[in-house]
């Protein structure tokens, strides 16, 4: 059991007052949703809304909207969560609440880092950082956890260990086993992201894979530690990647078939397209033209032109290798020009975030 939600319990049987009651368990609620438990939350949520939803205290009214926020980003709802976090944060604001606009701004900054709103990102950030008071770890844990992740994307490992520190030492002062697991997930899985893509600018640090084969099984195993029971597609859609990062193509298929019967997703982080390319691509890896043929026949290559730059330049590098060795996959000249052209959007994505990131640098 996690010790924030351990107390969050002993807080709800001690209070007196029914709106700090329901206070703390609409903060029980997004404990919940943190930790995987999405039926609890959902109907803790419901009985706050049902018995203080006309009430009118604002305090309640808050809080159950950022806990329904954290329930929907953890439930792969980003549209949804983006709603409620917007408006948790724009309450908070007016109600002069530092603590839930700090919380609220960071929680918003963690989704718009992930749909690439990086100027959005960067002003969340900045309200999250000018209202977190030193005893605010919920928010500096989330702060800290995205700026590693950010600054990790960008390939600044200095800066994002120097920030991973800071959200361990967070996570821990506030007794939060959901922000140490997702800590752990984000670094091997943006890790294993970014070294995914540096591939399709030429060899990899080898190194590098290594190490993260080890940090991924110590997201695993924190996972099975603190009982926290979301994120666990993405950490083995990050396994995937690593088994194709090291070769081993018939068993990142099999991974990859996996991940892509197992929901939930937040869109902006799975594309059944891009699965069911790089499926393709390992099967062609194993010598099974044919059957690769045949799968990337079926991927849309509409569909394609929606992802996010870093899985365009994937996707642009697999089609590129494809049709190199393979003419039946297409064109390998105008596969080279949209290749040329997703790496000079991906280098320009980083140059654009790294300068965004610069005022949140450590010394």
């Amino acid at each position: 059991m996690s010790p924030i939600i351990d107390r969050l319990k002993r807080e709800i049987r001690a209070a007196k007052d029914p709106s700090l009651r329901a206070e703390l368990s609409a903060c029980l609620a997004g404990s919940l949703a943190r930790a995987g438990r999405f039926e609890e939350s959902r109907q803790l949520l419901d009985d706050l809304r049902t018995n203080f939803g006309i009430t009118g205290d604002s305090r309640v009214s808050v809080r159950i909207i950022l806990a329904e926020g954290i329930r929907h980003y953890y439930g792969g709802c980003s549209l949804e969560a983006l709603d409620r976090l917007s408006r948790a944060q724009l309450l908070a604001v007016g109600m002069r609440d530092d603590v839930t606009v700090a919380q609220a701004s960071a929680w918003k900054a963690q989704l718009e880092f992930e749909v690439c709103a990086f100027d959005s990102m960067a002003k969340s950030l900045t309200l999250a950082r000018s209202r977190a008071a030193p005893t605010n770890h919920d928010a500096w844990a989330r702060l800290a956890i995205l700026l590693s992740a950010a600054f990790e994307f960008c390939g600044d490992r200095e800066q994002a260990q120097h920030w991973f520190i800071r959200a361990h030492e967070e996570a821990v002062s506030g007794g939060d086993l959901a922000s140490i697991e997702a800590l752990q997930h984000n670094r091997a899985a943006f890790r294993i992201s970014t070294l995914f893509v540096e591939q399709c600018f030429g060899d990899i640090d080898a190194e590098l894979r290594d190490r993260i084969r080890i940090e991924i099984g110590s997201a695993i195993g924190m996972q099975a530690l603190t009982g926290v029971e979301v994120l666990t597609n993405e950490i083995e859609l990050a396994k995937a990647r690593y088994l194709i990062l090291d070769g081993r193509y018939a068993d990142a298929i099999d991974a990859l078939r996996a991940v892509r019967d197992s929901p939930p997703f937040a869109i902006h982080n799975f594309r059944p397209e891009l699965i069911d390319l790089t499926i393709g691509y390992c099967q062609f890896r194993c010598g099974y033209a044919e059957a690769a043929l045949e799968v990337c026949a079926e991927v849309d290559d509409r569909a394609l032109e929606q992802f996010d730059i870093d899985d365009r330049l994937t996707a642009a590098w697999m089609r590129w290798f494809l049709c190199l060795a393979d003419s039946r996959f297409g064109d390998a000249a105008t596969m080279q020009s949209q290749l040329d052209r997703a790496r000079g959007a991906y280098v320009e994505q980083r140059r654009h975030l790294s300068e965004i990131l610069a005022p949140f640098k450590l010394p």
